[in-house]
């Protein structure tokens, strides 16, 4: 087996500097740990197909993608957690209304037309909530008015 190249882990390219001739297999151990770190076996960095390390490559930016992604959204989740904890600290001694966390999770994957057709449904849902409310308010009233309309007519 052949001597592993000590890398500095900067520039392959050679400068003027450095007498020393980078051979292929140079650039190859010094990839090595790399591929080894994002889950490649060395049989197939050694002995595999050569687009299989782009593949993992890929792969491996995907990750850190996704990753990161979910970094944001734990951040931003304990933030609304944070932001309601301490909205819900009151120094005054007066009660006041205190404030709940997100009754759903983030909608992150819907697509315009889904987030207009649940935008659409939310508007009716509230519209009847409203009518029922108004209802409700009229029948009060109108039996409020039918009790007073019986006491005025019976002096």
């Amino acid at each position: 087996m052949r001597r592993k190249p000590q890398s500095d882990g900067g520039s392959l390219i050679p400068t003027e500097a450095s007498s020393k001739k980078i051979t292929y297999s140079d650039i190859f151990y010094d990839a090595l740990p790399y591929y080894l770190s994002i889950g490649m076996h060395p049989s197939e960095y050694w002995e595999g197909n050569i687009y299989m390390a782009e593949a993992y490559r890929k792969a491996h930016r995907l990750q850190l993608i996704e990753q990161n992604q979910d970094n944001y959204l734990k951040g931003l989740y304990t933030f609304h957690a944070v932001g309601i904890a301490l909205s819900n600290v009151h120094l005054d001694g007066k009660k006041h209304k205190t404030n709940n966390y997100l009754a759903n999770p983030f909608d992150l994957y819907s697509t315009e037309e889904e987030k207009r057709a649940k935008a659409e449904k939310k508007a009716q849902e509230e519209t009847q909530r409203i009518i029922a409310y108004l209802d409700s308010l009229k029948g009060s009233w109108d039996r409020r008015e039918q009790k007073n309309g019986n006491q005025n007519r019976q002096p």
